[in-house]
C-alpha cells in the first residue's frame, strides 16, 4: 500500500502532536517515580552475534533499566477531552518498528532516556554500514563516532531549525583532517541525515494517518 505523502508544515504539526501526547503522559508524575540507571551491557545480554557486538559497541556498552515504586490509589486529577487522543498518538509511535519508534521518542518526545537516543543511533549505523566497503578499521570507528553527532544534530535541526554542531567542530569530535572533509566525510554526514529523514518522514507519516483516520471517522 502506498503511504501518503504530506508537506512539511504538516508534519511539524504531527511533532508537536507527539510531544504533546507524551507530555500528557508524564504530566503530575512525582520528580523520582521512576528511577533510571545504567548498567553494563554484559549485565543484560552476551552479544553472540556480529549485529549484537556492534549494537553493544554502540551503546557504548551501557543499557538502560528502570525501577518503579507502585502506589496503591487512583489520580483525581480530571482528564482533559483530548485525552484519548493523546493515547492513541502514543500507542501508534509504540507500534512503530523498533529504529523509528526509538527516532521519535528520541527527538520529540519530552521523556529522555538513554535507550532510545542509542536505539537510534544503531538503527542509523544499521543502514549505512551496509553502503561502506574497504573502510579501515580506524575509519570505521570515526564514523560510529560521527552516527552519533548526526543523531544529535538532526534532532536539534528539526526542533530548533538549526543545526547542533558546526562542520569545524564534528572534525574535531571525530578527527577528522580539514582537508579531507569535504572530499571523504561530508557526503557520508549528508548521507547519514538523509537516512534519518527517511526514519523521520516514514514514522511521522503513520502517526499522520492514524490521527487522520480518527478525524475522518
Amino acid at each position: 500500500m502506498r503511504v501518503r505523502e504530506y508537506n512539511e508544515q504538516q508534519l511539524d504539526w504531527v511533532r508537536l502532536r507527539i510531544f504533546q501526547a507524551y507530555s500528557l503522559h508524564i504530566k503530575g508524575k512525582p520528580l523520582f517515580d521512576g528511577t533510571q540507571y545504567c548498567v553494563p551491557a554484559s549485565h543484560i545480554k552476551r552479544a553472540k552475534t556480529k549485529e549484537e557486538r556492534i549494537e553493544k559497541e554502540l551503546r557504548g556498552d551501557l543499557f538502560q533499566v528502570k525501577g518503579r515504586e507502585s502506589r496503591r490509589g487512583k489520580s483525581s486529577m480530571p482528564l482533559p477531552p483530548w485525552a484519548f487522543e493523546d493515547s492513541r498518538v502514543v500507542r501508534v509511535v509504540n507500534a512503530l518498528p523498533d529504529g523509528q519508534r526509538h527516532w521519535i521518542m528520541y527527538a520529540y518526545s519530552d521523556c529522555y532516556n538513554w535507550d532510545n537516543e542509542s536505539g537510534a543511533v544503531v538503527a542509523l549505523w544499521k543502514e549505512f554500514e551496509p553502503e561502506l566497503e574497504g573502510v579501515r578499521d580506524d575509519t570505521l570507528q570515526k564514523l560510529k563516532g560521527m552516527a552519533y553527532l548526526c543523531v544529535q544534530d538532526f534532532k536539534n535541526i528539526k526542533n530548533r531549525g538549526k543545526p547542533a554542531h558546526l562542520p569545524s567542530r564534528i572534525r574535531q569530535l571525530t578527527g577528522v583532517p580539514e582537508g579531507n572533509w569535504r572530499r571523504d566525510w561530508l557526503p557520508r554526514w549528508r548521507r547519514m541525515q538523509q537516512i534519518l529523514t527517511e526514519f523521520d518522514r516514514a514514522a511521522l507519516a503513520k502517526v499522520m494517518e492514524v490521527i487522520c483516520d480518527r478525524h475522518a471517522a
